[in-house]
């Protein structure tokens, strides 16, 4: 009986502390739910033919993208 209690009140618990933190859950899920899109789209993007037939294009391009993401940090720095 004391567990059904506890059980029953945690559950009362929960879905108040979500009532009241709908706003940020709803826009936190909203953000994961749009990076996970962008992320399976990008995906998406890579054909296997690219990365099958065309390899050294593939890995340049790899390449020159994290080149230019690190001559952007060092530029921030100074």
């Amino acid at each position: 009986m004391t567990g059904a209690l506890v059980i029953g009140t945690g559950a009362v618990w929960l879905g108040a502390e979500i009532v009241d933190n709908w706003d940020a859950i709803s826009e936190t899920a909203s953000e994961a739910w749009d990076a996970g899109t962008d992320l399976l789209g990008d995906v998406a993007d890579i054909s296997i033919d690219s990365v099958v037939t065309k390899p050294a294009e593939f890995v340049a391009d790899g390449i020159g993208s994290v080149a230019s993401g690190v001559g952007d940090l060092v530029s921030d720095w100074f």
